[in-house]
């Protein structure tokens, strides 16, 4: 979904299936409250609740509702499960920490784990800024 939103916003050209291809995307994360399975209810993977930075390939609820913002599709009632976990970590001084890292080789440490996070930070509060207007 960032990909096609990348390419929508270069190419302004006839971009309604991009665009409806989107909105499903959207609609596929929203049927699943961002991070549940559809068929339990369970939450799908822990690792989704946990604020990572970089993000890299890995998904997590941070990553999915900074990407809604972005788009700015409008806010909607099963993203707020999402905002209040977000809300609840957020830490001592106002900070995120950094709870994980991709797996794979890092070239450089941006952040160290279990300390507070410039990047979460600004995640987080660009999320509550947007969900709060």
């Amino acid at each position: 979904m960032e990909g096609l939103w990348e390419y929508e916003k270069s190419f302004v050209n006839n971009l309604s299936e991009l665009r409806e291809a989107r909105q499903r995307g959207i609609e596929f994360l929203l049927q699943h409250r961002l991070f549940r399975s559809h068929k339990t209810g369970k939450v799908f993977d822990s690792k989704m609740t946990r604020l990572t930075f970089p993000s890299g390939w890995r998904y997590d609820i941070m990553r999915a509702l900074d990407y809604i913002r972005e788009v700015d599709e409008g806010k909607d009632e099963r993203m707020v499960e999402a905002i209040n976990i977000i809300i609840k970590k957020r830490g001592i001084g106002g900070v995120w920490l950094m709870q994980s890292r991709p797996p794979g080789k890092l070239f450089f440490e941006m952040e160290n784990m279990g300390e507070p996070s410039r990047w979460n930070t600004l995640r987080a509060l660009r999320i509550l800024k947007w969900w709060e207007r």
